[in-house]
Order: C-alpha cells, then sequence, then structure tokens
C-alpha cells in the first residue's frame, strides 16, 4: 500500500479531532501509549548516548495530533512537527503550547521532503510504517534519512512466525491489525537501501504487541 490513501484519510478535521480519543482512551489504548513512550524513551536514550550531539534537533513526522512531538519536547529536545495533514497539525499546536519556541511546525510530503539534506540530527516516524507495504517504506526511509545527520528511529508492525500465527488469530476473532508487517529481512533491507544500518530493537510489549521500534544509524 502506497501513502496516497493515508494522506487523504488524515486531512479530514473530524477524523482529527477525534484520532487520539479512539486510541488511546480505552484501557488498552492508554496501556499500549504508555509503552511506546516507553519504548522511544529507551531508543532515544541510546541514540543520544551513542554519540555527542549538543541541542539536537528532531523531526517528527508524521506528527500527526503531536503525541510523539510532545513526549520528545518533554525530554528537552527541540523538535519540528512536520505532517501533510493541517488539521492534524491544528491539534498538535494546541497540545505542544506550552513549549513554546522550542517546536515548530511545517507540512511537509514524506514522499519529498522539502528539507535541505543533513537539517536535523534525529527523525522519528511513528504509527506510518505499519500502514504502507515495503516499498513505499523503503522509499519513506531514504528522505529520512537524507534530512537526518545522524539517527532515524520507527517503528513497525513486526512479522514473524509467532507473529503472523497471532495475526491470524487476531483476524478469526475479529480483532483489528495492522494493515502491514515488517519482516526482520525487510527491515535490514530497507534500512540499508537507505544508508542506515540498524543499532537496536526495543519491543514495546513483547509477545503481546508486536511494535517493535527500531533505531537505526547513518551509514
Amino acid at each position: 500500500m502506497s501513502t496516497d490513501g493515508i494522506k487523504d484519510q488524515y486531512t479530514d478535521e473530524a477524523v482529527a479531532q477525534a484520532y487520539d480519543r479512539e486510541r488511546f482512551v480505552s484501557f488498552v489504548g492508554r496501556t499500549l501509549d504508555r509503552l511506546e513512550q516507553r519504548a522511544l524513551g529507551r531508543a532515544l536514550a541510546l541514540a543520544l548516548g551513542s554519540r555527542v550531539v549538543p541541542e539536537p534537533l528532531v523531526l517528527d513526522i508524521p506528527c500527526g495530533t503531536g503525541r510523539i512531538t510532545e513526549r520528545l519536547l518533554e525530554r528537552g529536545l527541540t523538535v519540528i512537527g512536520g505532517d501533510i495533514s493541517p488539521a492534524m497539525m491544528d491539534v498538535a499546536r494546541v497540545k505542544c503550547a506550552r513549549f513554546g519556541s522550542r517546536v515548530s511546525w511545517r507540512q511537509l510530503d514524506l514522499d519529498r521532503l522539502e528539507m535541505d539534506s543533513g537539517a536535523v540530527d534525529i527523525a522519528t516516524c511513528f504509527r506510518l510504517f505499519h500502514h504502507i507495504d515495503s516499498t513505499a517504506r523503503a522509499a519513506i526511509l531514504r528522505e529520512l534519512a537524507r534530512v537526518s545527520r545522524h539517527f532515524v528511529i520507527v517503528n513497525v508492525s513486526y512479522s514473524s512466525p509467532f507473529y503472523r500465527w497471532r495475526r491470524r488469530a487476531k483476524q478469526a476473532l475479529g480483532q483489528g491489525i495492522s494493515r502491514t508487517s515488517s519482516t526482520a529481512a525487510e527491515i535490514e533491507r530497507e534500512a540499508a537501501a537507505a544508508g542506515l544500518r540498524v543499532i537496536a530493537r526495543r519491543w514495546v510489549w513483547p509477545l503481546v504487541s508486536e511494535d517493535l521500534v527500531i533505531v537505526m544509524e547513518k551509514r
């Protein structure tokens, strides 16, 4: 699946206003959010601890309603929130208003980021790779690697024999699953094609969730 359908889906103002409420209000939603934030924190600590990056600048894209952007700001980072959807960024602006000049917002298309190469130190991309196929993931990784000087941090829905069995079981029970998933070979291949190497993997909720946070470094 390409990014075109995703772009259209989240430009609607009603979808943007309901996004957090539909995903992160329930007990399961709150739990997954908290665990995902913890995995992100561990990934950031590893990236920032592996080399000296004074006052790192982070691009969070797609920033959506600012869920990840807010956590990056809470860690003292300076962040650019980028998204194709002005409606989603309007929600994010309100959520992150208290951080003042440490956050800025740009309407950006991941198919071709209107940013200089090496414009940021770290690029984060959450809850997108679950929706798109390997070809689209590889193209987006190339853009993220181009604009980042050091690291790219993404999350994927991981595919292995166990998790493929788990997906089939969830489908049989009528439960929702991600649109696509990533095998270990695909992750390595997509990273290498973008000039990145995988340096760490951090599970969000091992065995219970397929969600995997991956830290990649520029070669």
